[in-house]
């Protein structure tokens, strides 16, 4: 039993067993692999490099290019990810907002 709680301890240490954050987004034209890596459900090291030696990106559907990207994949990641800089990449905008305008 205590092997168990040891291995499943460990695995949880190494990042395997955690899940990856609901909430985030990444610009994937911009995103670090490490960023990559963190948000998206089934990218780990190996995919999110090849997914960043793959760019540039015109399109979501794009990303079936990389290898181990395939439509099922794209499926799940679909509304975690965006090519531009209105995009909010690794928890921080991209992008500042436009300033209201003063004019009258």
């Amino acid at each position: 039993m205590k092997t168990i709680i040891a291995l499943v301890i460990g695995a949880a240490i190494s990042g395997n067993v955690l899940a990856k954050d609901a909430n985030c987004k990444v610009n994937v034209n911009k995103a670090s692999a490490a960023e990559i890596e963190a948000c998206l459900d089934g990218f780990g090291a190996k995919k999110a490099e090849a997914l960043v030696s793959a760019r540039p990106f015109k399109s979501i559907e794009d990303l079936t290019r990389v290898s181990g990207v395939k439509d099922k994949t794209l499926e799940k990641i679909r509304n975690k990810v965006c090519l531009d800089d209105a995009c909010v990449s690794g928890g921080a905008p991209t992008q500042a907002a436009p300033k209201a305008s003063t004019a009258k």
